[in-house]
């Protein structure tokens, strides 16, 4: 029996958030936080604004991954929550 070629789902083209790890809450708006650890997605929270969202990613992936975090922010003087880890 043949398979049938079916083209993949496609990501969505417009993005919710500006900032890796975070999107759109469809229950409330609210912005949640996730991270990607290995082959499962840890859920970090929900927030009230984008920037908060995004600071929690942030410091998600340099205690996830160190040296080899993607932040959103260019160093730690951006994240005033950074300088805990430090």
């Amino acid at each position: 029996m043949a398979k049938k070629n079916t083209p993949k789902k496609s990501r969505s083209k417009t993005q919710s958030s500006k900032y890796r790890g975070v999107s759109r809450c469809s229950k409330d708006g609210r912005w949640q936080a996730r991270i990607r650890i290995g082959s499962t997605v840890k859920y970090l929270g929900r927030f009230r604004t984008e920037l908060e969202a995004a600071e929690c990613y942030d410091v998600a992936a340099y205690q996830y991954h160190g040296a080899r975090a993607m932040p959103n922010f260019t160093s730690a003087v951006d994240i005033p929550s950074l300088s805990i880890l430090a």
